[in-house]
């Protein structure tokens, strides 16, 4: 799409991965935020640059066919990002939901110190 826009190819090619790159690290960070007592008010900002990505990457990804009248292939295109978009809403209820991988480490007790005289 960028190269029916006149862009140059050596530019074209870096959109697509940008706002991949942007959705990754806002899901990662907006997981990472909520896991460390990060509250809904304060993740409103990145949730909202989030839903921002996923409509951006739906437009990336349906625009060219829409454009040459490609139905059929706009709607497969458009599975992608529609399930980015409802990931990120879904992502507000259950992130804190959701139990880390691995369980925390036990605390192990020391043994206890012998008597001096006792083997």
């Amino acid at each position: 799409m960028c190269l029916d826009l006149g862009i140059t190819a050596w530019v074209a090619w870096l959109v697509a991965p940008a706002v991949d790159l942007s959705v990754i690290g806002l899901l990662i960070g907006i997981r990472f935020l909520s896991l460390h007592g990060y509250r809904d008010d304060q993740l409103a900002k990145p949730r909202r640059l989030l839903r921002f990505c996923g409509i951006l990457t739906l437009a990336l990804n349906t625009s060219g066919a829409l454009c040459h009248q490609q139905f059929g292939t706009a709607l497969v295109d458009a599975v992608g990002p529609a399930l980015l978009i409802g990931w990120s809403e879904a992502r507000g209820c259950s992130g804190r939901s959701t139990r880390p991988a691995r369980p925390p480490p036990r605390n192990r007790r020391k043994p206890h110190p012998r008597p001096r005289g006792s083997r």
